[in-house]
């Protein structure tokens, strides 16, 4: 069974949440009108620079990178016989960062549209924004891939801290993920991330790509991320119950 979370992680998750929640409040939008929706607005925000390279991967780190500590202690060796098998103990603290993803991306998604309306933008179930002209299935499908891109990142330093067995490198790692993430838009010295995004969450920013290559395949990053760290998070467990 999972242990519960200590005092310290529940609230450094609420504040997450809450930084998660506002963080669209001082982001300059431009291409709005006066047609424009709050969905409009929500599209926008988690397209911006500051959502996808800063707060949606610089939150999550800081939110989850420990909450494996239990599984990576020096003593968890000597309970594992009474917990039964890694795989089931693991089991939990999986279902747990899918509720945690959910949770933030609704978060953010809320966020941005309360403080859309805030700014005056309309409260209708349209897309007006040319570069989104599925409507309503863009916003569903940026909040799915909002929602994988944190999946993603919670299983990366997971992952970092099953096979190392320290929360420090799991945070170190987190650090390196989140200044990568950054790199692959902003850096020229990146050239080629730049025109093949590799790394989670750029697909949230790709309408806005300026030489973008393989739009479509773009659209899957997170879930080609979920689907490779699952993978590799089953070998490590398993590797895990044979020592």
């Amino acid at each position: 069974m999972m242990k519960r979370l200590s005092n310290f992680q529940k609230c450094k998750l609420l504040v997450c949440l809450l930084l998660l929640f506002a963080s669209p409040s001082q982001i300059a939008i431009e291409n709005l009108t006066v047609k424009s929706s709050i969905f409009d607005y929500y599209l926008q925000t988690t397209g911006t620079l500051i959502i996808v390279t800063t707060a949606i991967p610089l939150l999550t780190v800081l939110s989850c990178f420990d909450l494996l500590s239990n599984l990576v202690g020096a003593y968890y060796p000597l309970e594992a016989i009474r917990r039964g098998s890694n795989s089931q103990t693991f089991r939990p603290y999986l279902g747990l960062g899918v509720r945690l993803s959910a949770i933030f991306a609704l978060a953010l998604f809320a966020g941005s549209l309360v403080i859309g309306w805030l700014h005056g933008y309309r409260i209708a179930f349209s897309v007006s924004h040319p570069l989104f002209n599925t409507g309503m299935l863009a916003v569903i499908t940026r909040l799915g891939i909002t929602f994988l891109n944190f999946l993603a990142i919670i299983l990366f330093v997971w992952l970092v801290e099953l096979t190392w067995r320290k929360t420090a490198v799991s945070f170190f790692a987190g650090m390196v993920f989140w200044v990568a993430s950054l790199l692959s838009i902003r850096s020229r010295l990146f050239f080629l991330l730049k025109s093949f995004p590799l790394m989670t969450g750029d697909e949230l920013y790709f309408p806005f790509y300026p030489y973008l290559k393989f739009p479509l395949a773009t659209m899957y990053l997170s879930l080609f991320w979920v689907l490779v760290e699952l993978v590799l998070l089953s070998v490590v467990v398993k590797k895990w119950n044979k020592r």
